[in-house]
Order: structure tokens, then sequence, then C-alpha cells
């Protein structure tokens, strides 16, 4: 008995070592094989614009307009964007840093006021675009402007104004004496006397884009010598011109925006510098492969100088005068009357 236990024993010895050692040769499994994670690309950055504004956006005008872009560009861009409405001239180099030292692509001063300002700052960041609205400043390589035929819309203003005055006498009031302010009163002149050699034309620059109460009293003086219409081009004071041509039931001409609801019995037409096409079109340059700085001339032609609807004066017009615009219109878009042929233009 003791001999068959002790064989038992041995062979179990035996076996359990066997398999100690079959196991011990099998080699590990190998884990699951897992995924490369996903490398996900950077996301692009948005286009960055900023815009550095002389008078408020609700000024109904000039700055209006320049709002009106710099939303158009956000919309069809997805930039991200930002503005600085009623900047002191003081501040226009601190706030054109401002902007581009936080990573702005375009920094836009609206108004040709801003150029000198652009070319100063614009060698400090070469990697900003500098654009300025209402010049013809260029700086490479990266200060450009854009210029709206300031001339193209003072001649249709005035050619309005000769055809539907009465009295013969109209008058013009601009804002700050800038080229581009200066060009359109003068733009103005020419387009009533190609009109009306004979008619008489009251012009003055106010030299400010604030002062409403001044640009009414130069206005209330142009009525008392017998203007029964009157132009202002001067951003929000030229709020003061429109009151006292509604107290005094003479007609106004807008500028810039279509400011027909500001005094709807009063403007009986605006002369619109459509300001978001040519920021909108200045944008796309900006993105093709051969951008370079340079200016860049918007008129008639592209749509971005244009009239405004009659409106409630519509009916009041008749169809001979409406022709004779048109005809007015016609002829600079298609070249046969060239505005700054007619006058002494600054640029």
């Amino acid at each position: 008995m003791k001999k068959i236990l002790s064989i038992l024993l041995v062979f179990m010895m035996v076996t359990s070592f066997v398999v100690g050692c079959t196991t011990a040769e099998e080699p590990a499994e190998e884990p699951a094989g897992e995924e490369e994670p996903a490398v996900e690309e950077p996301a692009e950055e948005p286009l960055k614009v900023a815009m550095i504004l002389p008078g408020p956006i609700n000024d109904g005008g000039w700055c209006a307009s320049a709002y009106n872009g710099i939303l158009a560009i956000e919309e069809k861009f997805g930039a991200e964007i930002a503005y600085n409405e009623s900047t002191p001239i003081s501040d226009y180099d601190e706030v054109f840093r401002m902007y581009a030292s936080a990573g702005y692509d375009i920094v836009f001063g609206h108004g040709g006021e801003f150029g000198d300002s652009a070319m100063r700052v614009a060698p400090e960041f070469p990697d900003v675009q500098f654009a300025v609205s209402s010049t013809n400043i260029v700086q490479p390589p990266n200060v450009s402007s854009i210029q709206n035929d300031n001339a193209a819309q003072g001649f249709m203003q005035g050619a309005v104004a000769a055809i539907v005055t009465k009295s013969n006498v109209v008058g013009a009031i601009g804002g700050m004496n800038i080229p581009s302010i200066a060009d359109s009163i003068t733009g103005f002149e020419a387009g009533a006397k190609f009109i009306n050699p004979d008619i008489k034309v009251l012009t003055t620059l106010t030299g400010s884009f604030d002062d409403a109460g001044k640009a009414k009293e130069v206005a209330q003086s142009m009525i008392d010598q017998g203007a029964d219409i009157v132009m202002q081009n001067a951003d929000h004071a030229g709020m003061g011109v429109i009151e006292a041509c509604e107290e005094r039931g003479v007609y106004s001409i807008g500028s810039i925006g279509d400011q027909a609801e500001l005094a709807p019995d009063t403007i009986i037409v605006s002369g619109r510098a459509e300001m978001p096409i040519a920021f909108v079109a200045f944008v796309e340059k900006f993105l093709s492969d051969d951008f370079e700085a340079g200016n860049y001339m918007m008129g008639v032609a592209e749509g971005v100088i244009y009239l405004s609807p009659f409106y409630n004066f519509d009916d009041v017009l008749t169809d001979e005068q409406k022709a004779a615009i048109q005809d007015v219109v016609d002829g600079i878009v298609d070249g046969s009357i060239v505005p700054r042929d007619y006058g002494d233009f600054l640029m």
C-alpha cells in the first residue's frame, strides 16, 4: 500500500511540474489593439476686423453707413469685429495701436482725417492692414485707401437741386474741410451749373462734424438768401441743416445714408455712398492671393454711389424732372458725363 501511495505521489508531482512548465511557456496574450487618437487640426482663427469712427453710429449718414459695413463684413466672412465710435482726433493713434496690438487683421479708419495717423502707426505693425476711407493715400506695404467718388455724389445732388428748384438759388453745407467733403461740395456746384449755368449756388464748410447748431445757422442764412433746397454732407452736424429746412419749409438733400426717414416731408432725395458695398469689396480684395496696398476707387458704376428713391416726393416731381435726373445718372455710368471735368477737385 505504501508503495502505491508513493507512486501516486510521484505521478502527481510530475504532472504538476509538466502543467506548470506548459503554462509558463505560453506567451502572454497580446492586449487588444487600441486606435490611435485622432489628431485635431487647429481651428482656423476668424478674420478680425476693426473700425474707428469719427462720429456716432446713429448719425443716419456717414458713420451709420460704416457701421452697417462692418456688420456686413461680420455676416459675409464670419469675422470677429469691433468698432470705436465718436473717436476724438487726439485718440486716433492710440486706438489704431489698440486694435493692431490686439491682433486685428484689418483696421479701418473711416474718413480721410484718419490718414496721417494710419501712416504713422502702420510701420509698427507690418502684419496689420490699415485702410482709410474717403482718401487716396497709399503707403506700401500696409496702408490702403477706399475712395468713394465724392465728386460724382455731389454732382448728382447738385443736378437734382438745379432741376427741382423754383428760386434758382440752392445751397450746400459741408462739415470738416477735408478733401472728401470739399469734393462733394465742389461736385454739388458743378452738377447744379451743368444743368443751369446761371443758377446761384451757396456753399460753406463749417469745419465741424459735430456742431449741429452752427450748421443750422448757416442753413438759415442760405434760406434767407433765397435757397429753397439745401444739401448737407456734415455727418451729425447735418442734423442742424435738416432741422432748419424742416422749420422753414424748404427742401433738403441728404448724404451718405438714406436720410428720408429723418424728415420725410423735407428730404427730397439722398446722395448715397453705400459704404457696406465698398468695405466688403475691400475685404474680398484683401483675402485674395494677389492683394497689394493701393487706392481703390468706388463709384457709380460699382453701385457704391447712387441716388435714393424720392419716396414722398415721387409724385411731386414731374416725369420730365425725373427723366432729366436719370439722364445725368446714366451719363455718369456710361462715361459721357465725367463730373471731375467740371470742377477743381482735390482728389
